[in-house]
């Protein structure tokens, strides 16, 4: 990502939720759980987000059994992917825009603007599933 505020300027694959609502726009954030901005990489920005996640120094597996510590927004989809799996296999009969809008009720609660917070969503989910 180049750190677009994607209020100004929409950007792919973010500009899909245009045509596809059940997407979510995830950026990056820093160790500190600041937007993530290094010297080759800024995450992008703005309304359109649905949620931050970690995306700075994480441990990557790399080719023939070595790892390596990468920064960038990618790796904060993992996260949010590995989330949606968990919250979609706690509660399987709620749609993808349900579990969008649990993710961006939380994330809007969040101590951390937009952060991804893992035990409030799979509570949150947990707690619809027994209505």
């Amino acid at each position: 990502d180049q750190g677009y505020e994607l209020d100004k300027q929409m950007v792919y694959p973010a500009e899909y939720t245009r045509e596809f609502k059940n997407l979510l726009v995830v950026s990056g954030t820093s160790k500190e759980g600041t937007l993530l901005r290094t010297e080759n990489h800024s995450t992008n920005y703005g309304s359109a987000v649905h949620l931050t996640a970690p995306a700075e120094d994480i441990l990557v597996a790399e080719p023939r059994g070595n790892y390596d510590r990468q920064s960038h927004t990618g790796l904060a989809t993992g996260f949010v992917a590995g989330a949606t799996a968990l919250a979609w296999s706690a509660c399987p009969q709620l749609s993808m825009l349900q579990i969008q809008q649990v993710f961006s009720m939380q994330a809007a609660s969040s101590f951390q603007e937009k952060a991804l917070h893992l035990p409030a969503v799979l509570a949150r989910i947990t707690s619809i599933c027994k209505q």
